[in-house]
């Protein structure tokens, strides 16, 4: 099991670092994405609100003032969230 993640892993590093000498070469600007991959959160575990009306607006339940995501927060007002994905 160990060999295979570090295979993977090497694949993935490798296929990265083609990418981004390619896109270096380029000179063209690419927008950055970032992903937020955790296990076993949920919809209101964060204090920006995920839920959305019918009207897609963000929906602040109890739980979100629950939590404290300051960096999240900073993030989605300046770069903005996916809504509907």
């Amino acid at each position: 099991m160990h060999k295979l993640f570090l295979v993977v892993a090497l694949l993935l590093a490798n296929i990265n670092f083609c990418l981004a000498k390619e896109s270096t070469t380029n000179n063209q600007s690419q927008p950055n994405i970032v992903v937020f991959l955790v296990d076993d959160m949920g919809l209101m575990d964060t204090s920006l609100p995920f839920i959305t009306n019918e009207q897609g607006e963000a929906v602040s339940y109890p739980l979100n003032s629950w939590y404290h995501t300051p960096n999240m927060e900073t993030r989605a007002a300046k770069y903005g969230v996916f809504k509907n994905s």
